[in-house]
């Protein structure tokens, strides 16, 4: 999916990291909550971003550690990460609310009716209604 690569190879841009470390960037970063991303799928994703030569890894080990392959970005993944920020801002973007459900099913009359009572409804709440 080209958003997981877009997310994954923006990471990369700013440093290298290895796998454990981008899934902890995204989760302190809440990107799982606009975009379908789990663990198995960055780590999947960095192994096909490798394969493709997009990233490149480097093993590391790290005092008592085991060893962690760290992502470095190419300079064909900053390509393929501009292509994709063009192709993807270029996209129409649609945003579904619950909430649009109902305004979108409100006449004129039924909106000012509602309208009329939220109002009331906050009058009261606030002790202002009297």
């Amino acid at each position: 999916m080209a958003t997981i690569d877009l997310i994954v190879l923006g990471i990369l841009k700013k440093e290298s990291l290895s796998a454990y470390d981008i899934q902890k960037l995204v989760e302190y970063r809440n990107i799982s909550k606009w975009v379908k991303i789990s663990t198995p799928s960055i780590y999947k994703k960095v192994i096909q971003l490798e394969e493709k030569g997009y990233i490149t890894s480097t093993t590391i080990k790290e005092g008592k550690m085991p060893e962690k392959a760290v992502y470095t970005l190419t300079d064909s993944g900053h390509h393929q990460f501009e292509k994709l920020m063009m192709e993807l801002s270029c996209k129409p973007i649609n945003i579904f609310l619950d909430f649009n459900a109902v305004i979108v099913k409100f006449q004129k009359q039924e909106w000012q009716f509602w309208n009329s009572n939220i109002f009331l409804h906050r009058q009261s709440k606030h002790g202002l209604r009297q």
